[in-house]
């Protein structure tokens, strides 16, 4: 005669030895995977972020208008008004300014000195990498360019590489004009330009 009490004593051991198994293996699966944050139907993350803000702004600008810091100088006069950038010749810096007349950054660069000369620009291209109208073996990267010549373009872009990869400068020697033409920034300061410039956007260019 069959034992159904032996049988179902089995059962029972059958489930207990699996309870104890799967419990670790979950609480393992969760620490491993801990659960993303989830959000309403039909919302990214961006549109919760632009619903924060009352008045319409480009993203970016928001973002530096929170990190600026103290701008280095004031503004200079007659520089202009609006979204733009201003670059001045004999103090050797930039100034990226909001619509409001917000300074969103402002740092030091090296340029050349009268060039270009003082007037209103616009930016008209842009590039991620280029390479020296003279030496084709030095590169520069986020170029935005404003300016022209007989000869070449002039832009805002990071600091010149040898082939090597060598800067030709160094970022503590910026605010001297060292440049023989284009105007040279740090790679944080020239990646942020970048990024924050379309074409279009009014370059003022003050002595």
């Amino acid at each position: 005669m069959y034992d159904w009490s032996m049988a179902r004593r089995l059962i029972v051991l059958c489930v207990l030895v699996g309870l104890v198994v799967a419990i670790p293996a979950t609480a393992a699966s969760a620490v491993s995977s801990p659960r993303r944050p989830t959000q309403a139907a039909g919302l990214t993350a961006f549109d919760t972020f632009e619903s924060a803000w009352a008045v319409p702004e480009p993203v970016f600008d928001r973002y530096l208008r929170i990190t600026a810091g103290t701008p280095l100088a004031p503004l200079p006069p007659d520089s202009g008004s609006g979204r733009r950038i201003v670059y001045a010749l004999t103090d050797q810096m930039v100034w990226l300014v909001a619509a409001d007349e917000t300074i969103l950054a402002n740092y030091l660069v090296s340029g050349r000195l009268g060039s270009p000369g003082p007037g209103t620009y616009e930016v008209f291209s842009k590039s991620r990498r280029t390479v020296a109208f003279l030496d084709q073996s030095i590169t520069m990267r986020w170029m935005v360019r404003f300016a022209t010549t007989d000869k070449t373009n002039l832009g805002f872009h990071d600091l010149p590489r040898y082939g090597d990869g060598r800067p030709m400068q160094t970022e503590e020697e910026l605010g001297t004009a060292l440049s023989g033409g284009c105007v040279r920034q740090a790679d944080a300061d020239a990646i942020r330009m970048y990024r924050w410039a379309p074409v279009g956007t009014p370059v003022i260019v003050t002595p």
